[in-house]
């Protein structure tokens, strides 16, 4: 009698068990495999250990890098390039300091507390700005010419996937 899970899907005895195991073992071989001999031809033809190691870290992610991730966007929706993006940078980080002096070199102009969570909220958006910006040029999302910059403008800008 074959059992079966409430689902109505039935359970593996222990030869298909087995056999499924060893099958995705033998993919995970293969697949090490493989990336072990693009390193080593990747090393060989003259490209940075660095860059073979980001190409090896997407190929095991399989992520799709044609769009920023969610969080990339949001935190720079607006922003049609690098230059913009380091205004803002820049811009939080004057404001987080002065802030944050202000609250306490003057507590009587701006009152210690709030000054400094002022402060720390606007570093902590320069920062998130700044792994944003990172992640841009890691995965070479802005072009280097003015002409690839803005054929990215729209698909950088908008709020969801094409």
């Amino acid at each position: 009698m074959e059992r079966q899970l409430a689902s109505g899907e039935r359970w593996l005895d222990e030869h298909e068990a087995a056999s499924f195991f060893e099958r995705t073992s033998e993919l995970e071989r293969e697949r090490l495999y493989r990336l072990t001999m693009l390193k080593e031809s990747a090393l060989e033809a003259g490209f940075g250990e660095e860059a073979v190691r980001m190409a090896a870290f997407e190929q095991i992610e399989r992520k799709d890098l044609s769009v920023p991730p969610d969080w990339v966007r949001f935190v720079l929706l607006g922003v049609p390039d690098r230059e913009g993006a380091m205004m803002w940078y820049r811009l939080l980080c004057i404001v987080g300091v002065v802030c944050s002096t202000l609250a306490v070199l003057k507590p009587t102009w701006l009152e210690t507390s709030w000054g400094l969570i002022a402060g720390l909220w606007f570093l902590s958006c320069a920062a998130s700005i700044s792994a944003a910006i990172r992640w841009m040029e890691r995965h070479a999302f802005w072009g280097a010419t003015k002409g690839e910059q803005s054929s990215n403008v729209e698909d950088f800008c908008s709020n969801r996937p094409k």
